[in-house]
């Protein structure tokens, strides 16, 4: 786990909260609710939405969710049709020259394109993660394993578990991204530090995966237009309700 590139937690009032959060639970010196680490950081931030306290308006959620609604259109295509088609429709060349670890790194930096800094380092990271988890390929893996493999996932786990997977990997490596440099600094040991980021995976993925299960029981993922105002509409609806979640954490 971690991020590639970690950032110095930011200095304000609501960082210095989050840094003496930290500081108490490997302390012990008071109790700290479970999430309200993660919380504190999505406030701080200003939002899980690429840019973070940097960037202003609602221009914030754009990264994020172009990212989700491409994502979902690029696996509804190879759900359906192929891996060629589905890299086509990301105005891709032609990659079956590619292994599939360069797939998809190649389809992460398309997809994460709508951004830039460390933010977009976490949104591509979690779609390499996303799409290396989902097809469980090794560095080895071709092409057509790429492809077999991904389509076995969607026809197990549909869109709904992609953008289920690709969210829980964001909404960690983005909180994680602002704290990881503090957080080693106040852990005793490695295997302290394990446990705290566990955790905080753990309960990022916890919070994504109600917050889908809510909204897919009113909307089909899988019969969505991921590429049109469809689904950019059902995008936005997914990390606001999210956001509010996470956010809630503090309560």
């Amino acid at each position: 786990m971690g991020t590639s590139r970690s950032l110095s937690t930011p200095k304000g009032k609501k960082w210095r909260n989050v840094k003496s959060d930290i500081t108490s639970t490997f302390t012990g010196t008071r109790d700290v609710p479970d999430g309200r680490i993660v919380s504190g950081v999505v406030s701080a931030t200003g939002g899980i939405s690429s840019g973070g306290a940097r960037s202003g308006g609602g221009g914030r959620t754009k990264g994020i969710t172009k990212a989700i609604s491409k994502l979902g259109g690029f696996g509804a295509i190879l759900a359906t049709s192929n891996l060629e088609k589905a890299i086509q429709s990301l105005d891709l060349p032609d990659l079956k020259d590619k292994s599939a670890t360069e797939i998809v790194s190649i389809v992460a930096e398309r997809l994460s394109s709508n951004v830039s800094g460390i933010e977009a380092e976490a949104l591509k990271k979690a779609l390499q993660d996303t799409i290396l988890e989902a097809s469980q390929l090794t560095e080895e893996g071709t092409y057509t394993d790429l492809e077999k493999s991904l389509q076995k996932f969607l026809q197990q786990e549909g869109i709904r578990g992609l953008v289920e997977l690709f969210l829980a990997e964001y909404v960690f490596d983005f909180t994680w991204v602002f704290i990881e440099k503090y957080v080693q600094e106040k852990a005793k040991d490695g295997k302290s530090l394990e446990a705290f980021m566990t955790a905080h995976k753990s309960i990022c993925g916890t919070k994504v995966k109600e917050k889908i299960n809510e909204i897919s029981k009113s909307k089909s993922f899988d019969s969505v237009d991921w590429f049109g105002k469809e689904g950019q509409r059902l995008a936005n609806t997914i990390v606001a309700e999210i956001q509010k979640a996470l956010l809630s954490l503090t309560q």
